[in-house]
């Protein structure tokens, strides 16, 4: 969908339907990653005895998502 302007309101190639269908999913991750990874949301980054790798945190501070990387004791928190 464009106009004769050239602008675009949905710059990823979605529909209407398909841009608030993922804007409604989009609140909820604890349920859209049930089954595929664990998630935790906190404001401190859990640690390597309650993570797994490839494990999900938010960060509800900054509001950032962050990927475990785990190498033998060693815990990395990767931004994604």
């Amino acid at each position: 969908m464009a106009t004769n302007d050239g602008y675009s309101p949905y710059p990823l190639g979605l529909t209407a339907a398909d841009a608030s269908a993922a804007i409604r999913r989009a609140y909820n991750l604890s349920t859209e990653f049930l089954g595929y990874v664990r998630y935790k949301e906190s404001d401190v980054a859990p640690i390597v005895s309650t993570v797994k790798q490839g494990d999900i945190w938010y960060n509800t501070t900054t509001k950032s998502i962050y990927r475990a990387y785990i190498e033998g004791t060693t815990l990395l928190w990767l931004e994604v």
